[in-house]
């Protein structure tokens, strides 16, 4: 009390607005990044009144969690905008092509209209995606959570997906036990039906997917490996994040949203669990999930 505001803080940028404010007689705001944190600091000047000399008030305040989900948000949006322009300008070449007078071949159309039909699929799966991180972020669940039994979702998921494991000469190895959790069965297939897509998709010719499952110490101890490429321990800390692909040119030549693991996580932290993930030349891709089991 009494001193320079000198005295309080050694920011220059702090310092002259607290300055101007006082010289403009005014209320001036300014954001300051002090490590991981955001502070809005608002500098109010009050005037001599009733006796009192003036005075400047700063309000200091911590905005990061807002700051933070507005930036996420702009970027959810802007990266969603980019993934949906991709296949729409595909389709609309193609039917573009197909409706014009030039002259097209049996084989071209075809191809057009399989260019076409791969494409909508994509952009299905895309906003599908969308809709259920959307949902989850603005904490509405579609159903009421009940007991769900794990290993009857991935026996569904695993039957879903034996032609494209078929088809890459892939096999799929199951050591798992009944688990029950309690949450939205659309949340646990969503979560089992990402990984498994991920570990079928990402993997190498003739390689193998183990998954196992084991109630353990009060959790439903979830692993998912493959023998794909390795995942190098940058792109690890990011893979949960939306839109992040470790290889983006592969990732949509085999159909990747960009979202699968994003939702993985989203229905982990939904239900209080953890989920990790160690990936090596020797060992492959391994994700773990723990999730509470139901009372």
């Amino acid at each position: 009390i009494g001193e320079n505001i000198l005295y309080a803080t050694r920011n220059i940028d702090f310092i002259s607005c607290a300055e101007r404010a006082v010289s403009e007689k005014t209320q001036l705001k300014l954001d300051l990044q002090i490590g991981s944190k955001i502070i809005e600091n608002l500098f109010t000047y009050a005037g001599e009144e009733n006796g009192f000399s003036a005075a400047l008030i700063i309000t200091m305040s911590d905005v990061t969690e807002s700051r933070n989900a507005v930036k996420i948000r702009r970027e959810f949006f802007s990266n969603a905008s980019h993934e949906l322009k991709t296949p729409i300008t595909s389709i609309k070449g193609s039917a573009e092509l197909l409706c014009s007078d030039l002259p097209i071949s049996d084989v071209q159309r075809n191809e057009l209209l399989t260019r076409i039909g791969l494409e909508s699929e994509r952009m299905n799966m895309l906003i599908n995606d969308i809709i259920m991180i959307s949902r989850m972020e603005s904490g509405e669940l579609s159903g009421a959570r009940e007991n769900v039994d794990i290993a009857a979702i991935i026996y569904e998921s695993v039957n879903e997906l034996k032609p494209l494991a078929e088809q890459e000469n892939l096999c799929i190895k199951l050591d798992i036990s009944p688990a029950i959790v309690l949450a939205d069965p659309k949340d646990i297939r969503g979560l089992i039906s990402n990984l498994l897509v991920n570990a079928v998709k990402y993997n190498r010719q003739n390689g193998a997917v183990d998954v196992s499952l084991t109630p353990l110490n009060g959790q439903a101890l979830l692993k998912v490996r493959n023998d794909g490429e390795p995942i190098s321990p940058e792109h690890q800390r990011r893979v949960f994040e939306r839109f992040y692909r470790v290889d983006s040119g592969r990732s949509k030549a085999v159909g990747g949203t960009g979202l699968g693991l994003a939702i993985v996580k989203h229905v982990v932290d939904t239900l209080g669990g953890t989920v990790s993930l160690e990936s090596s030349a020797e060992k492959g891709t391994l994700f773990t999930v723990r999730l509470p089991l139901s009372n």
